[in-house]
């Protein structure tokens, strides 16, 4: 007996939550423009030299955009406006790389905006993402490749070695592979110390 008036109780609060209609507030029944806007694959070139121009060619961003509106009756109406893959340099699409300074050594961080406006609403979204300056070999960043890059990264390889973590910084690390091999190690260090001594017979 207890249990049917358990059922009959929970079946009647049921059938008064499907009866409610859904409605918006006042505040939720004005319109608006809700932005998904991300990056999906960077730039193919996110490591600077010294004086090279910011390039955005091969990033690709997502882009989507819901227009949400509400009839008489509160309910919601939703239009879809899919750009899908889009690249960086789409026109509209804002760029401020004011931070970005090819002259100096450093970790610079990007920002793109998309701002789109649909029946008289506006909204804008912004990513950002991170570039490197420097030169191959220079991981103090002082502009210069000599012994004193050379004896720092011999550090950051024992360092390494005996505790599998690298002293170094993810801009000194993509700087320490000076040949480029993928591997930050001794041969990196010598390679440097062979061309600081090179550099120095040259200018005695």
């Amino acid at each position: 007996m207890e249990r049917t008036k358990l059922t009959a109780l929970f079946t009647a609060i049921l059938l008064a939550a499907v009866s409610v209609p859904l409605t918006a507030s006042a505040e939720e029944a004005l319109p608006r423009l809700e932005l998904i806007f991300g990056i999906k694959q960077m730039p193919d070139k996110t490591v600077y030299g010294l004086g090279e121009t910011l390039d955005l060619t091969g990033g690709i961003v997502y882009d989507y955009a819901t227009y949400i509106d509400y009839d008489a009756d509160g309910r919601e109406l939703r239009t879809y406006l899919d750009r899908f893959d889009q690249p960086m340099t789409r026109e509209g699409y804002v760029l401020d790389a004011s931070a970005f300074d090819n002259t100096t050594p450093g970790t610079y961080r990007i920002d793109l905006t998309k701002t789109e406006t649909i029946e008289g609403t506006t909204a804008s979204k912004t990513v950002s993402f991170e570039v490197m300056v420097g030169t191959r070999g220079d991981v103090s960043g002082d502009g210069q490749i000599d012994a004193v890059d050379a004896s720092n990264l011999l550090i950051d390889c024992t360092c390494y070695g005996a505790t599998g973590y690298h002293q170094f910084d993810a801009r000194q690390l993509v700087f320490a592979d000076y040949n480029e091999d993928g591997s930050v190690d001794a041969a990196d260090a010598s390679d440097i110390l062979i061309q600081s001594t090179k550099d120095g017979v040259a200018k005695g």
